[in-house]
């Protein structure tokens, strides 16, 4: 019976999977079948009008009717989306062909352009583009990043073999008045490294009559103005170009030619302003925030806590702050309303239990920078209130940090402290608190205001801008090695370990700093590598490598010594060591040579850290030597030039 069952089943499995193999084989051939027709549902729709800002074709006719004139072909996807455009010249023959990709919810997409004809790019808009940077040949291509309404940000040109020749980049804002709106349109060009070439600006009356054009030179100075005067009653338009002086240099009186009925009229978000001239400005609606949003993470440890908490026996902290700038508006000020997350291992007074866990806020931002005018833009200060759960209970959040950006990148680094209030997390009906110090890092995502941008404008290929950071502090910073020896150091320390060497430290002064008043600050990186040689062979050596992250305040101005060579100046730094997050302050003094690249460092600091249960640390005197890498190479590419 065994067996007839088993034979039973494999012939049933035999003509199961014939049945399929003919089956699947049949299908094939129907979908070839299919497959080689020519789809019923591909048509292609041919247009008289195409605005690839809008992704949008016009005037639709047949193929006929186009016979001896320029027309647009255009194809659709399964989703009714316009998914290529082909313009074809009089002589029907390709000029450009747009090719656009699409999100799956069909909302946002892209887009670039093939060029088929040789010839300048300004054919696609005499507007935006520039004859300084406008050569087009075939097989050429473009690829293009717009703006949420869809206008361009930037256009990169590329040659048939994908090699970057020359790019352009879009900048868009708006004032207004009383009784006049102006948009101002820059296009900025580019040569393939990144050396601007010149730049002309458009300023677009209620965004969509142009009134003035000016044109500037790689060197960012005027070179010529051109305006347009227009008469509706007479339907003309009177063109006058002007000098750098504004001195007329020709006229002419062209047909009035009215706004494409396609064009934008302040459907978007202004990004920031630009100035124009000869119109007074009552109120604008410049975006004061540096970018739509920051998301920011750090690493501490707790500093302070209530009776019931040991915090000196606590880990380090981690916390994440990430809120869409400026989304919540109370009482006409703006707020960040976002998600505040911290990690939290702190043990209990007398107890071997501790609380611990992830906590999470819902929590606003306020930002100080709108109330003192003193903080640099591109500094930012800011206040945070939030309340959530615990791991056991709930609690309320009052944080606050300070910040650097480091435009134009989209990186972010600065302090940040917090205070928790937590209820029932160690126990039932008990309050207690912590407050913590750490590091920040985070990143602006979104467009960052240009605004900010202006003084770097020549620079703005996204690619490039990290590299550019890394090549900053390689070339410009102070490399300074020290030896610290240290001179009075924490009895927990003496008690059980023995007197050191001295310790090997490496300081970076980046070349990035912020204006606080007449104070200038500057940022420092450090590293020192420390011991301290326990007294009995089998305890472990208090030490290892610290890293920190710092500022350095200028004391020139109050200490007059010394003369311009002399820098003194006093440091804070914070970071990681053996035991946890700690920190270093002090005063140094460093002697610049006038022609050599190097400098001699002295300083007195002061090293805090935590072990076991309290904070403890030492007081060093230590010497350096420093290298300026700016000085240093700008020497020997004279020595290579000579």
């Amino acid at each position: 019976m065994c067996s007839l069952d088993k034979k039973y089943f494999l012939r049933v499995i035999v003509v199961f999977f014939t049945f399929f193999i003919n089956n699947y084989a049949y299908t094939q051939a129907t979908k070839e079948k299919k497959i080689s027709k020519p789809k019923s549902g591909t048509k292609r729709a041919y247009y008289g009008y195409w605005n690839p800002y809008r992704r949008k074709a016009d005037l639709k006719n047949s193929r006929d009717f186009f016979i001896s004139n320029s027309y647009f072909e255009v194809s659709r996807n399964a989703k009714g989306k316009i998914k290529t455009v082909v313009k074809y010249n009089s002589n029907n023959e390709k000029v450009d062909s747009w090719h656009i990709k699409w999100n799956r919810s069909g909302t946002r997409s892209e887009y670039n352009v093939k060029f088929h004809q040789k010839g300048n790019i300004t054919r696609l808009d005499s507007l935006l583009f520039s004859h300084k940077l406008s050569e087009v040949k075939p097989g050429w291509y473009a690829k293009v990043r717009s703006k949420k309404d869809g206008r361009p940000l930037r256009y990169d040109i590329y040659d048939e073999n994908g090699i970057r020749l020359y790019f352009y980049r879009f900048h868009y804002a708006q004032r207004s008045d009383s009784i006049l709106t102006m948009e101002t349109i820059q296009s900025s060009y580019f040569r393939s490294d990144s050396t601007l070439v010149g730049r002309h600006i458009l300023f677009m009356e209620n965004g969509e009559w142009l009134r003035e054009i000016h044109f500037k030179d790689a060197k960012n100075e005027l070179e010529s103005v051109t305006r347009f005067e227009v008469s509706l009653p007479k339907e003309e338009t009177i063109i006058t170009r002007l000098d750098k002086n504004g001195k007329e240099i020709a006229s002419r009186i062209m047909q009035l030619s009215y706004p494409d009925k396609y064009s934008y009229r302040f459907e978007w978000m202004p990004d920031t302003v630009l100035i124009v001239e000869n119109i007074e400005i009552k109120e604008d609606t410049t975006i004061t925030f540096i970018s739509p949003v920051l998301a920011s993470v750090w690493y501490g440890a707790p500093l302070i806590g209530s009776a019931a908490l040991d915090v000196n026996s606590s880990n380090s902290t981690y916390g994440f702050f990430f809120a869409p700038r400026g989304n919540m508006i109370v009482r006409g000020k703006k707020y960040s309303l976002g998600m505040e997350v911290v990690s939290y291992y702190i043990p209990i007074q007398d107890s071997t239990e501790s609380i611990n866990g992830i906590g999470a806020f819902a929590a606003a931002q306020y930002d100080l920078n709108k109330n003192f005018e003193w903080i640099p833009q591109n500094v930012e200060a800011a206040l945070r209130m939030g309340g959530g759960m615990l791991s056991s209970g709930f609690g309320l959040s009052f944080s606050a940090s300070l910040g650097y950006h480091f435009i134009p990148s989209r990186i972010y680094l600065g302090l940040y402290s917090q205070a928790v209030v937590a209820f029932d997390e160690s126990g039932t009906g008990k309050a207690t608190g912590w407050g913590s110090l750490g590091i920040s890092l985070g990143a602006n995502v979104g467009d960052i205001n240009p605004d900010l941008l202006k003084p770097y404008k020549d620079k703005l290929d996204e690619e490039a801008i990290f590299f550019n950071l890394i090549k900053e502090i390689i070339t410009k910073s102070d490399l300074i090695f020290e030896k610290d020896y240290p001179l009075s150091i924490d009895t927990l320390i003496t008690e059980y370990f023995l007197d050191p060497k001295p310790f090997d430290a490496i300081k970076i002064r980046t070349p990035f700093s912020i204006n606080i008043g007449n104070s200038k600050i500057k940022f420092l990186l450090s590293y020192l590598n420390y011991a301290f040689q326990p007294k009995d062979i089998s305890d472990p050596i208090f030490g290892s490598h610290a890293y920190f992250f710092g500022t350095e305040f200028n004391l020139d101005r109050f200490l007059s010594f010394g003369g311009n060579n002399l820098r003194k100046s006093f440091e804070f730094s914070v970071g990681s060591f053996h035991s946890g997050f700690g920190l270093s302050t002090g005063v140094g003094f460093s002697y610049k040579f006038k022609t050599l690249p190097i400098n001699l460092n002295t300083y007195g600091k002061f090293y805090g850290l935590p072990s076991e249960e309290i904070f403890t640390g030492w007081f060093s005197f230590g010497f350096g030597l420093g290298l300026e890498l700016d000085k240093f190479l700008l020497n020997s590419e004279s020595n290579g030039d000579n």
